[in-house]
């Protein structure tokens, strides 16, 4: 039995499915069993194929701009579409007539993806009502959605979904349970023996009641050392090109859909470990058997720069297109459907749908494991719009601009010359210098000569200068965008204005990317509570600095809860206008950049903070001190739980005990320990820490404080003595000044001048 076969078995034992064959339906109150709709193999291949061919009808005219918009990336630009063979090809052209490619699709594009890649969106958990379960499922979700992101690979998602869909306008995140993936280990599955007959066996074979062995019904007991290993499997989130997923052009709103197939390639080795023998005899891909979107996906694979459709990796190569279809549930299959099938009809896996939640009522929700995410949106269409289908043409005209322009330059250089007959000369090669040798007697005396061309028109810079802006207005690539800063612009105002404008132009694929991203979590998070059973890990550093390790699991969310997105949380920023925005706080007052710890700040926003020194060292180890009154633990006297003080430590003016955080005043940097310090008083570690420690830590701020004052000379700060008319007239210190001196001496000892005498206010 292969693997998957195997792991299909646990998981349906743990997920409370049937493993038979058979459903039971009741009738009139009688149990009635009937066939098992998933058992028609080859009805179920029919209805996968005759969907891919509805959805293939009108799909081609998209695809001919989604491959187009990927050779352009490319640079294969010089192109022209082939509608018999539904091909781009390359642009025949004479010999001499230059094909440039500036770049400036790429270059666009790119710009516009930074963008978008550069908003993160974790959206918070909320109970969906005010079921205690709700609420802690709720705080719970949060920290599971940052473990979920993790084992998905977020960043690496976001990367390849923000790239599919400026090119393509619409790009797919399919969410799924990987059950063969090692990459969080092993689960051990011990064997049970049955007591009469010794027979041993997986729990599963035992479900029943009755020994797979003698056929008794028996209690099994464990097998000693006798276990079987499984992967642990692994969350997984695959991005696809909507080259390789198929919908119903019908629908235009993703919510609406029911069914999906997802159109992959994989080679004979790996289905042959996922489904053994059944996928021996699947035909590999050729040219003349592959759709039109598969050819494509196969062309991408061997493209390059200066090659667009080379074919070449079909002969010969060991892979395998197969077809996942996913169904929600209906009448004909209850509890959905998902089956894997070849070019070539196999079935290879059909079932019941894996992707379902189920609810506090024990109902199981089905959900299709697609999350779709567009550009710009176009009314009553399925598939979104892009700016690159804008700027294509722009490229084209920049291209046929620069071909004449390079004519131009070598017309003007080179000249036309005209070569009376009889010359002997054939042609000129316009080598710099060259030396024109003709036999006069046939032409009847005339000789060679050159024409001058009309000179370069400046009109064609002009025309130039004009398509590079029109690329920034379509793409809404400005300076900002960029990350420079405007050109003549310099006012913050100025800056901050040009920022909106250029941002406005992505509010519906902000929109678009928040919204997708929710869908994704919020599948994820159903994924979670259905497959994972094992613990997962989270390491979280805190504030103050020491990590922390939590561990979770599906029976850690058994309340329901909702994701959502704070408004303009995934807005994104231009460094450009922050600095512009900081510069202006500077000259309004709101910033202080004289204040040590606000300069940092401003530093460490644009990714400077080294400028300042190593002052990261600094926050390491202010942070480390907080650890190291966490685990400070002196003598304390049991009756009192406070710590017990050494007279002869009091006596020598140390009344606390020794293994505290000390303040070195020569070495420390005194501003940096003051943030840090601050942090942890705002945790809930500090409100339970005992009293004596609470107060220490505040003397201890104290003397960063002092420390950070300013040395002045006292001489200078003591006023000149007026002239007394008396001979020893003395001046007597005004009651403020006592004051001011008993609020110094109480500062410098921490506000209580009893502490360590062992007294009733010593801590």
């Amino acid at each position: 039995m292969p693997l998957l076969d195997k792991l299909d078995e646990i998981f349906a034992s743990m997920l409370g499915k049937p493993t038979d064959s058979k459903a039971a339906l009741a009738v009139g109150g009688a149990a009635e069993e009937t066939e098992d709709p998933y058992a028609d193999t080859k009805a179920i291949a029919l209805r996968v194929t005759d969907f891919v061919k509805d959805c293939d009808k009108s799909r081609w005219a998209f695809e001919r701009q989604w491959f187009r918009s990927v050779l352009y990336y490319l640079g294969n630009q010089w192109l022209t579409w082939d509608g018999r063979s539904r091909k781009w090809r390359e642009r025949k052209l004479r010999k001499w007539v230059p094909k440039p490619v500036t770049n400036r699709f790429a270059s666009t594009v790119d710009s516009i993806v930074s963008a978008i890649q550069g908003t993160k969106v974790l959206p918070s958990a909320w109970p969906a009502t005010s079921d205690p379960s709700d609420i802690g499922a709720a705080n719970v979700a949060d920290r599971v959605l940052d473990v979920i992101g993790q084992e998905i690979k977020s960043e690496r998602v976001r990367q390849h979904l923000a790239k599919w869909i400026v090119l393509c306008g619409d790009a797919f995140a399919y969410v799924h349970y990987n059950k063969l993936d090692k990459t969080l280990g092993l689960v051990r599955i011990n064997s049970l023996a049955c007591p009469l007959c010794q027979h041993v066996a997986q729990p599963l074979e035992f479900e029943s009641g009755v020994c797979p062995g003698c056929q008794q019904p028996t209690e099994p007991q464990p097998a000693e050392d006798v276990f079987e290993e499984y992967p642990t499997g692994r969350m997984c989130c695959d991005v696809l090109s909507p080259l390789e997923v198929y919908l119903s052009l019908d629908i235009p709103l993703m919510e609406n859909h029911t069914k999906c197939t997802i159109v992959r390639r994989m080679t004979k080795d790996q289905l042959e470990t996922l489904y053994g023998d059944k996928a021996k005899d699947l035909p590999i891909d050729s040219a003349a058997s592959t759709k039109s979107a598969q050819y494509f996906m196969k062309a991408l694979a061997y493209s390059t720069e200066d090659m667009g459709n080379n074919m070449a990796g079909f002969s010969g190569s060991e892979v395998v297109t197969t077809y996942t279809h996913v169904e929600l549930p209906s009448v004909k299959y209850p509890e959905g459907l998902e089956v894997v099938m070849g070019t070539d009809e196999t079935i290879l896996e059909c079932g019941p749908s894996p992707h379902f939640d189920t609810d506090i009522t024990g109902n199981k929700q089905y959900y299709l494991p697609l999350c779709k995410i567009g550009y710009e949106k176009v009314p009553g269409r399925l598939y979104s719009k892009t700016p690159a289908y804008d700027i294509v043409s722009k490229q084209d005209q920049l291209n046929r601009l620069e071909s004449l322009i390079e004519l131009a330059v070598m017309k003007g250089t080179y000249g036309t010359w005209l070569l009376p007959t009889g010359s002997s000369i054939s042609e000129l090669s316009g080598e710099p210098g060259l030396k024109i040798k003709y036999t006069p007697m046939g032409t009847g005396g005339h000789k060679p000569e050159v024409v001058t061309n009309a000179p370069f028109p400046a009109l064609l810079l002009e025309w130039k200068t004009q398509i590079q802006a029109d690329f920034e207005e379509l793409g809404g690539t400005f300076d900002v965008l960029k990350g420079n800063a405007p050109r003549g612009v310099s006012a913050g105002y100025a800056i901050q204005l040009l920022t909106e404008r250029s941002y406005g132009k992505f509010a519906s694929v902000f929109a678009e990317w928040e919204e997708g991203w929710t869908e994704l979590y919020q599948k994820s998070l159903k994924m979670f509570r259905t497959y994972v059973t094992e613990p997962r890990l989270r390491k979280i550093k805190g504030s103050c600095g020491h990590w922390e390790i939590q561990s979770f699991k599906n029976s850690d969310l058994a309340g329901a809860v909702d994701l959502r997105v704070e408004g303009g949380a995934t807005k994104p920023r231009s460094k450009i206008a922050e600095q512009a925005l900081v510069e202006t706080l500077s000259k309004l007052g709101v910033i202080n950049t004289q204040d040590p710890e606000q300069r940092y700040q401003v530093a460490q926003m644009f990714g400077m903070g080294q400028v300042l020194g190593a002052q990261d060292e600094d926050v390491r180890y202010a942070a480390g001190e907080w650890e190291e009154l966490l685990a400070w633990q002196p003598p304390v006297d049991p009756t009192t739980g406070e710590p017990i003080v050494d007279p002869e430590m009091v006596a020598q003016g140390k009344p606390w005990p020794e293994g505290g955080p000390q303040a070195d005043e020569i070495f420390d940097n005194h501003m940096v320990h003051v943030s840090e310090h601050r942090k942890p008083t705002r945790s809930d570690e500090w409100k339970q820490l005992p009293k004596w420690k609470q107060l220490f830590w505040k003397q201890h701020m104290i003397t960063h404080l002092i420390a950070l004052q300013p040395v002045v000379d006292p001489a200078a700060q003591k006023p000149e003595k007026p002239e007394s008319s008396g001979k020893n007239a003395e001046t007597k210190p005004s009651k403020a000044d006592e004051k001011s001196d008993k609020t110094t001496d109480a500062i410098r000892t921490g506000g209580n001048n009893t502490m360590g005498s062992g007294g009733k206010n010593q801590y």
